[in-house]
């Protein structure tokens, strides 16, 4: 998904960064909830409840908008 992103450094720019960080926000709630939905909760939880925590924290933190001038090229 990285390379169609609309930043300064993507292949295609198919994709906005909003709808990528929504979706990794997604990724993140779906990757900490995973143990009890799928039903292993008993086996292993904490890495996925992490990784989840960790995901989502670092979508919701990520800048939305490109504050280089590399992003709008003439």
């Amino acid at each position: 998904m990285a390379f169609a992103i609309r930043n300064e450094v993507a292949l295609f720019k198919l994709i906005s960064m909003r709808s990528h960080l929504l979706i990794d926000c997604l990724i993140g709630i779906g990757l900490a909830v995973s143990p009890w939905i799928l039903g292993f909760y008993k086996i292993v939880w904490l890495p996925h409840i992490l990784c989840g925590i960790l995901v989502f924290a670092t979508a919701r933190l990520t800048r939305k908008e490109p504050h280089t001038a590399y992003a709008h090229p003439i």
